[in-house]
């Protein structure tokens, strides 16, 4: 096949290398003698909106006083580390994949379960904010991932229809907006699941880095 008009991307574990970033820094602010939270017991709420982490994970739902006491915590102390660390968050082959798109005149968006500001600061420290059209985070719709919602307001404003997107992402949650938005969803194993997983949730292509998507994209 070839370049679709446009591809909406997650971005923590597809573009950038920040899955542990934020594993590590969730679980930093959560975890206490009472309710112990493990690193890897946040990985299954990677590309969810951070409330849900915060409420199964540590029972703080995101209405009460000390949630965003918490929040602002983990957003600054993931903020430093995406600054000392910058372009080399960059996973391999990102900026070859989206030069690759954007030179055959694909609209590239990001759709994340990060909020906009956030999600505007990691594009920024590592570079990609030019290779960029479009940003979505989960403060900009109603309902974030799994619902489609993020994923139709990314196609809206590309100005494409959603069955003309390819969504790419890293999670089960990415794959199940997408097909919820009637996107076809493509995926990479460099963020919190394995391959199976994602084939399971619905993913049409899984590979293990993103310019890998590229032959598939090329007219053959």
């Amino acid at each position: 096949m070839t370049a679709p008009q446009a591809v909406l991307f997650d971005l923590d574990g597809t573009l950038t290398d920040t899955v542990a970033l934020i594993a590590e820094h969730i679980a930093r602010v959560l975890d206490s003698p009472e309710r112990p939270v493990t690193t890897q017991a946040v990985y299954p709420f990677i590309g969810q909106p951070l409330a849900a982490a915060f409420e199964h994970l540590a029972g703080v739902k995101a209405d009460e006083p000390r949630y965003e006491e918490l929040a602002d915590d983990y957003r600054a102390g993931a903020r430093r580390a995406i600054e000392e660390r910058g372009p080399s968050l960059v996973l391999p082959g990102v900026v070859e994949t989206l030069d690759w798109l954007r030179e055959r005149g694909t609209k590239v968006g990001v759709v994340t379960a990060k909020n906009n500001s956030q999600a505007r600061h990691l594009l920024d420290y590592t570079d990609l904010t030019p290779l960029i059209d479009i940003i979505v985070g989960t403060d900009d719709v109603a309902r974030g991932k799994p619902a489609p919602d993020p994923a139709l307001l990314g196609a809206k404003r590309l100005g494409v229809a959603p069955g003309e997107c390819v969504y790419v992402g890293d999670a089960a949650t990415d794959v199940q907006m997408a097909l919820a938005a009637n996107m076809e969803c493509w995926a990479v194993t460099t963020g919190a699941s394995p391959a199976e997983e994602l084939h399971t949730a619905g993913a049409a292509v899984v590979v293990d880095r993103l310019d890998h998507l590229i032959p598939r994209w090329s007219t053959t």
